[in-house]
């Protein structure tokens, strides 16, 4: 096991620690919550870093980098869904998109075929992640300042509604370039 799978499943058991953090609902818990997903972007960073720039790349993390990164995401998302912080139905969307690459990329890796990761889903990785840390930045806020609530959920909305915009552009950005691949299973 090399250091960047290390790193990948140290974002992997992060993720019961930010959900409990969310539910308790404390001022000092958001804060938790926040630092952990900000912990959690600077090891994806790491970990993608060191596996290109050093060649540490291995089938295991080429799969589960990227499966962790949906887990991390997808419950983040489903808990502020859960706790009407972000509107459910963009939730929805969201898990939509990102099951659906990932079904596509387990089918085609039943292959032996490994689907590079696109710059646009980097950047839909990016968005997200900014998306959860502001939204969870707020709610921390709110507990000190609650005054910060008439607009924080209007403010969370339009990011979350970019960032559901950008997602489904980078689908359609990884559809089209591997539709050649894509070509042979239906």
């Amino acid at each position: 096991m090399n250091t960047p799978n290390i790193l990948t499943l140290s974002r992997l058991i992060i993720v019961p620690f930010v959900i409990i953090s969310l539910y308790i609902q404390t001022e000092e818990t958001a804060f938790i919550a926040l630092i952990l997903l900000i912990v959690a972007w600077i090891t994806d960073i790491l970990d993608g870093h060191m596996s290109k720039k050093i060649a540490l790349q291995t089938k295991f993390g080429a799969f589960f980098d990227p499966f962790v990164d949906k887990i991390l995401v997808s419950f983040t998302f489903i808990v502020l869904g859960d706790l009407d912080i972000v509107p459910m139905w963009l939730v929805i969307l969201m898990l939509l998109r990102d099951y659906l690459v990932q079904g596509i990329r387990s089918m085609v890796m039943a292959e032996g075929t490994i689907l590079k990761s696109e710059l646009s889903g980097k950047i839909k990785f990016g968005i997200q992640m900014t998306t959860l840390i502001f939204s969870t930045f707020l709610v921390a806020l709110s507990y000190s300042f609650p005054s910060i609530k008439d607009w924080m959920f209007t403010a969370i909305l339009s990011v979350m509604v970019f960032a559901v915009l950008q997602a489904y552009y980078a689908l359609f950005d990884f559809l089209y370039k591997n539709r050649q691949i894509i070509k042979k299973w239906l």
